[in-house]
């Protein structure tokens, strides 16, 4: 029994340690030659920009999905139309969307993340 208990908290602490935490979120645009649609994807981002700050989000553009550096999902390089992606600050993918996204809608989905609700609470220097 002991050996189980051990082997548990080995697996726990390994699982935990590979999980590199960054001081950021990240939305990639992916715009498939949808030029336009980065374009006022980029738009409605860049409106709230206090609340992008406030989140602590990077903006990236990936022009070609397959040659992105993805940690958390293979398929999404199969990528062939326009998609908005948030990823968390480990790394992984949280919500996609394939158009035109608001800045409310990402707010909604990272406001709700236990990481995002502990920032909330602590005191802002």
């Amino acid at each position: 029994m002991q050996f189980l208990a051990l082997l548990l908290i080995h697996f726990l602490h390994q699982s935990q340690a590979s999980v590199q935490f960054r001081d950021f979120r990240e939305i990639v645009i992916i715009p498939a030659n949808q030029n336009e649609l980065l374009v006022r994807q980029q738009q409605l981002l860049n409106a709230d920009s206090a609340g992008i700050k406030d989140r602590q989000i990077k903006i990236s553009v990936c022009s070609d999905a397959g040659k992105c550096d993805w940690r958390s999902d293979s398929n999404i390089k199969a990528i062939k139309e326009f998609t908005v992606v948030l990823l968390g600050k480990d790394g992984g993918m949280k919500q996609t969307w394939h158009r035109l996204v608001t800045t409310r809608e990402i707010f909604g989905v990272i406001d709700a993340m236990p990481m995002r609700k502990s920032e909330m609470r602590k005191p802002k220097d």
